[in-house]
């Protein structure tokens, strides 16, 4: 076979999707490059055919084999000669190799002996001028997690923080895997100051499964440590998003021990999937304990003869429904837990997964009921529901009494009245004053048995959160009133508001696809009624939003030019402006420069109609200008770009907004440093720098600005100069 249709062959088994067919399709083309002798082409076929293993989710122990035997073959490869790997090759090897180690160490097929000596091999290849023994030191961690090794385990983790992680590993999801040494070794304080850089957002993650899996996993470390507001935020935001069955089991587990048996059985029955087959892996085995202790804590609550109805894999059409109680479920989770846990610790020669699961289906209780929302914690006191069916009757007579009536008639009273002072509220802007008002409303005529009320005050709940920036009870909120919104209000403000609270607060919470979801929702609702006129440009402009957050640039710019044509039809000039020039910048980003250059001219024809004299039309006259030279310099018309950004800045000093008038005098140095002005940049730059700093957001412009500045004149050749400004800036700061 000739290279040019062996490479060919190869770039069509890339693009096959995850499957046995992909598998097959690197095989062929493993034989065709071996029997070519084609070296380079035949690791490429080799690693392929790893990845197409791994991609398929090797877990059955002879697919695992069979992905080793494969990796093996490539590792024969690097023996045979190391220097026919270039750079990518070596990074693909290696990354084959820690997902391999880890499925080793959660299958009890594979003795600890055995995993110790694929490590020990694959030291061997550790290159001094890469980063591979990151990779070997992550998974002897993860490796004395399984074995109880503490030795072994504190020795790896102390290397490991005088290491780097590679670039073919997601920095995020391994460090995760430090988190979780310390937590399963019973130090919580270590665990959750190790998971610090996680939460703050210091290491990039390439998944996009962090932060919301290291809080599944800090719910248990939190809570034991006492640190009950943070464990209830973990656990609300880790089950926002689709977990693997480690995860599931410690919020599962979570919600059982604070109390919140409902909210388990709802996310249990939201995973059934999960839960068809026996444990296959040692996370398998972590999920059916925690549903043993769900299904326990059913048991002990006076629910075990409840009927769930399996299968829950819609696609097993052909199998028969089966019925089980949670007390005969309860009996299946702790069978298949220990029996996975008894083949795991004969294996490892120990009693740790044994303990472990037993531990968990005994759990009790950590505190008596933690409410895992403001709204839950909130109980009034109101007569119940049905109060007014069930009164004592008068003598002679049937009938609620006098007194229930009343007292009935004032509870409604009362949570009208708290309905709309937190309405008045929020109309002031006083948003963190109308919310408990709303809180107190929902939960009234939630006592009531009032539904309908209820749902109508929780979505003005939701949007009061939305308004003073509380997006994860925003969220909640809404999604607990969507489903109660009466079907003739779906058209109308209580449907399409409680939707677009959720499509504000999504994107703040890393669920950007749930909010195009939420917009298309919209989008048919107001295509079968009569939508407000201001909401679709709104819509619009919030998608646009969403879309750019997610790179997907062109289609941002196209929302945002239809945004500001309907602003502009409502005479919203303001509006118009702000979408055509981030329609505009859009444009820039997704490579259309004569699209970007056409719109920011319409955004300076619509600023330079607005009225003169007036503070708030000078202002986007300025914000027109500065956008308009950034979009110029973005296409290569600097000189003209320089004269916007002059203008700009000039403009914003005068309007008193110091920060983006330093951003202005940034972007005007950069352009005449580009022009070859370099003296003139730097004295741009320096008065910039004269100005004392206003506030945070001010010093942060300058401290660009300085890093500029000391660029500018180490080009003109004066270090000293430029070390000068550095410090200068240090020493203030």
């Amino acid at each position: 076979m000739s290279r040019r249709r062996l490479t060919a062959l190869l770039a069509e088994a890339e693009e096959l999707p995850p499957s046995q067919a992909q598998v097959t399709a690197f095989r062929k083309a493993v034989g065709h490059a071996a029997a070519a002798g084609m070296t380079d082409l035949l690791i490429d076929a080799r690693l392929g055919l790893v990845d197409a293993m791994i991609a398929a989710d090797a877990r059955d122990v002879s697919e695992v084999n069979d992905a080793l035997t494969a990796f093996a073959q490539t590792v024969a490869l690097h023996v045979a000669d190391p220097g026919a790997f270039d750079e990518d090759q070596q990074d693909r090897l290696w990354w084959q190799f820690g997902v391999l180690g880890l499925v080793m160490t959660g299958l009890p097929d594979y003795s600890p002996a055995t995993v110790r000596r694929l490590l020990d091999d694959m030291e061997r290849h550790c290159r001094p001028d890469r980063d591979d023994r990151y990779m070997i030191c992550s998974l002897r961690v993860m490796l004395a997690e399984a074995t109880g090794d503490t030795e072994l385990g504190d020795r790896s983790l102390a290397e490991l923080r005088h290491l780097q992680a590679p670039d073919y590993t997601c920095p995020a999801c391994m460090h995760m895997m430090q988190v979780r040494y310390l937590e399963r070794t019973g130090r919580d304080e270590e665990a959750i100051a190790a998971a610090e850089p996680l939460l703050a957002g210091l290491l990039p993650c390439l998944t996009d499964d962090q932060p919301h899996r290291t809080l599944a996993l800090l719910t248990l470390p939190y809570l034991r440590t006492g640190r009950l507001e943070e464990a209830r935020d973990a656990y609300r935001m880790a089950v926002r998003h689709k977990l693997p069955q480690a995860d599931l089991a410690r919020l599962l587990h979570f919600c059982v021990v604070t109390g919140n048996l409902e909210q388990a059985l709802t996310l249990f029955k939201r995973n059934l999937e999960m839960l068809e087959n026996a444990p296959l892996t040692e996370h398998d085995m972590d999920l059916a304990a925690s549903a043993a202790l769900m299904c326990r804590a059913m048991v002990e609550a006076g629910r075990g003869e409840e009927v769930l109805i399996w299968p829950a894999n819609p696609e097993l059409g052909e199998t028969e429904d089966e019925e089980w109680t949670y007390r005969e479920l309860l009996e299946e989770f702790r069978k298949d837990a220990l029996e996975f846990a008894e083949r795991l610790d004969r294996s490892t020669g120990s009693t740790l997964a044994g303990d472990r699961v037993r531990a968990v289906i005994a759990a009790g209780p950590s505190v008596a009921h933690l409410p895992l929302s403001p709204l839950a914690a909130h109980r009034p006191s109101v007569p119940p529901a049905g109060a007014q069916g069930r009164a004592a009757a008068p003598a002679g007579g049937s009938g609620p009494s006098a007194p229930d009536e009343q007292a009935l008639r004032r509870a409604y009273e009362e949570a009208v009245a708290h309905a709309r002072r937190g309405a008045a509220l929020s109309e002031e802007g006083r948003f963190d004053a109308a919310i408990p008002e709303f809180i107190e409303a929902v939960a009234r005529f939630t006592a009531l048995g009032n539904r309908r009320l209820a749902t109508y005050a929780r979505v003005d709940l939701a949007t009061a959160y939305l308004s003073a920036g509380r997006m994860l009870d925003a969220a909640e909120v809404a999604e607990e009133a969507l489903p109660d919104v009466p079907e003739d209000r779906q058209r109308e403000y209580t449907g399409l508001q409680c939707r677009w609270v959720l499509v504000r607060a999504y994107p703040a919470l890393g669920q950007h696809e749930d909010a195009l979801k939420m917009v298309a929702e919209m989008r048919r609702l107001q295509s079968e009624g009569a939508p407000e006129p201001v909401r679709l440009p709104r819509l619009d402009r919030e998608e646009a939003q969403i879309l750019s957050d997610l790179d997907r640039d062109e289609e941002a710019s196209a929302l945002l030019e239809s945004a500001a044509d309907g602003y502009a039809a409502l005479g919203d000039v303001p509006a118009q402006l702000s979408c055509l020039r981030r329609a505009a910048l859009t444009a820039v980003w997704s490579d259309r420069p004569e699209r970007a250059a056409d719109l920011i001219g319409r955004a300076r024809a619509v600023a330079g109609g607005l009225p003169a004299g007036d503070p708030h039309a000078a202002e986007q006259r300025a914000f027109t200008d500065f956008d308009t030279a950034r979009v110029l310099s973005a296409v290569g018309r600097l000189e003209e770009g320089l004269q916007s950004a002059e203008r700009a800045s000039a403009a914003l000093r005068e309007l008193g907004l110091p920060a983006m008038a330093t951003r202005a005098a940034t972007l005007t140095g950069e352009l005449l440093g580009a022009l070859g002005r370099l003296e003139e940049a730097a004295g741009v730059l320096r008065r910039a720098l004269a100005e004392p700093a206003a506030d945070e957001e001010h010093r942060n412009e300058q401290e660009s600005a300085a890093r500029l500045l000391a660029e500018v004149l180490r080009d003109l050749g004066r270090p000293e100069e430029a070390a000068r400004v550095e410090n200068a800036f240090a020493m203030s700061e």
